[in-house]
């Protein structure tokens, strides 16, 4: 049984005039969810999986996004549902 979850986010910049594209192109993704986006093309985004590889496949589809400038990471959580049970037991 798989007890781990990983939570990252990132910044990803797109050209603005493809922004709607890579939009569409970022739903498709596994676990993906834009969360909020500026004029100049900048996407904030979050990926939950339950395995560090998942986590990374996901990842690594944002280099085909459309337009793409920059995709910059800028939180990752590891929880372990083992560890994070005894903590609840003990309280």
């Amino acid at each position: 049984m798989n007890t781990e979850w990983h939570i990252a986010s990132f910044i990803i910049r797109v050209q603005p005039d493809l922004v709607d594209r890579a939009i569409s192109e970022l739903n498709q993704i596994e676990h993906c969810e834009l969360h909020g986006q500026d004029d100049v093309g900048q996407l904030v985004v979050t990926l939950e999986a339950p395995s560090a590889k998942s986590m990374a496949n996901s990842a690594e589809q944002f280099q085909q996004l459309t337009g793409l400038l920059h995709a910059v990471p800028v939180y990752h959580e590891y929880l372990d549902n083992d560890l994070n049970n005894e903590l609840n037991e003990q309280s």
